[in-house]
């Protein structure tokens, strides 16, 4: 198969060059280091594809051992990249694939080595690249442009398998000075393919993630991680729509209040009182079940609603709660939460059950914090006749 090598491995480099470019430009807009990396890997393949064309001269290093080498760099590049897009601590032990190839470099400068060249590169770019694979398939968040990603590489690292296995076979490696043998020419046409796609799918993977991340900071408290007041409106609303209310009922609404937290604020600091939300967030994380809607509605203000669960059920998981957090003070936070309670048998706007909590909420602040305090049943039949202080009943204390 005769091939234009000359223009192949051009346009391999001014595909990369642009890849390299455009991943800057996405790097600059967010400093992601993934996306510094993986520019860094695409601008090490057009250095390599540019330099690649000097061994038609006679030039061994620079035409042929130093670009084998940038393309093993190129993927060390992307496996970096990689494991920082999907969360995975980088281990410097994943630079000693780059030994073998520094190593060639001993050998003579002449077509006896290169076959042993070839060898080194292909399969170190084999493996780079399937592990690139394996951490988008194994822990990436699961999405379109990741499992394409994950399976591009995985294709890549395949092929270049193939390619170690064809080294010493007649007619795979002709003259590597002169791009001869089908492996050769082969190698070309699967350089470009895969550089326009990796190009394509690194930067999709990058959008999708920074979209992903712009969906969850508008529904996400940014402090604490859990849900804020805008969702908490919008999935308690949706759990008690029609036709799904039946399936939650009964509800329960939890409402917390942090005791003192002003003044503890103004005697700690801030970054003090931050990290006692943070706490009060994982407590309450820790003990609700898997289907309730938990939120910071504001400063201090948390909810959380409770589907089918009944108001003794829903009093002993508040009076759990409040206790364990206050046996957070032997641990320095020194900090305490009450709680209001309300609950309702029925399908009822979750901003009544809200106000009727709050009112409960304010009962406990009342008769001196560190408690919950329940509200009378919240009825359809008098929406508006919210309890009032003194009406709110003790919920269950719990041992």
């Amino acid at each position: 198969m005769h091939v234009d090598a000359p223009t192949m491995i051009l346009l391999t480099g001014g595909i990369a060059l642009i890849a390299a470019l455009s991943l800057a430009n996405e790097w600059r807009r967010g400093r992601e280091p993934a996306i510094g990396l993986w520019s860094i890997g695409f601008a090490c393949i057009a250095v390599g594809s540019s330099l690649s064309i000097s061994r038609l001269a006679g030039w061994y290093v620079a035409g042929i051992w130093l670009p084998h080498g940038m393309l093993i760099a190129a993927h060390a590049c992307f496996l970096f990249g990689v494991a920082e897009h999907v969360g995975v601590r980088p281990r410097r032990l994943w630079l000693t694939a780059l030994l073998p190839w520094a190593i060639c470099y001993l050998l003579p400068a002449d077509m006896g080595s290169a076959p042993l060249l070839v060898l080194v590169n292909s399969l170190t770019v084999s493996v780079y690249a399937l592990a690139c694979a394996l951490l988008l398939l194994r822990f990436g968040d699961g999405s379109a442009n990741q499992r394409m990603l994950g399976g591009l590489f995985a294709f890549h690292g395949v092929v270049y398998l193939i390619r170690a296995a064809l080294v010493g076979v007649d007619g795979a490696f002709v003259n590597l000075g002169r791009f001869e043998g089908f492996a050769v020419s082969a190698g070309l046409f699967h350089g470009v393919f895969v550089a326009m796609l990796l190009a394509l799918l690194m930067i999709s993977a990058v959008r999708g993630r920074r979209e992903s991340d712009l969906a969850t900071l508008a529904h996400n408290d940014p402090l604490t991680g859990i849900y804020n007041r805008r969702a908490f409106l919008a999935l308690t609303g949706k759990a008690l729509s029609a036709p799904a209310p039946r399936q939650a009922l009964p509800v329960a609404v939890l409402l917390f209040d942090l005791d003192h937290f002003k003044r503890l604020n103004d005697t700690h600091g801030h970054a003090f009182g931050d990290r006692v939300l943070q706490d009060f967030a994982a407590t309450v994380r820790d003990r609700l079940p898997g289907e309730a809607i938990f939120a910071r509605l504001g400063g201090e203000e948390f909810a959380a609603f409770l589907p089918r669960m009944s108001a003794k059920e829903a009093a002993e998981l508040g009076w759990a709660i409040v206790g364990a957090f206050a046996e957070e003070r032997a641990k320095g936070i020194g900090a305490t939460v009450s709680a209001g309670l309300a609950t309702a048998a029925e399908a009822l706007p979750v901003e009544t059950l809200i106000e009727a909590a709050d009112t409960a909420l304010y009962e406990a602040k009342r008769r001196g914090r560190n408690r919950v305090e329940q509200a009378p049943a919240v009825t359809s039949s008098a929406p508006s006749a919210y309890p009032l202080p003194g009406q709110v009943t003790r919920a269950y204390h719990c041992a």
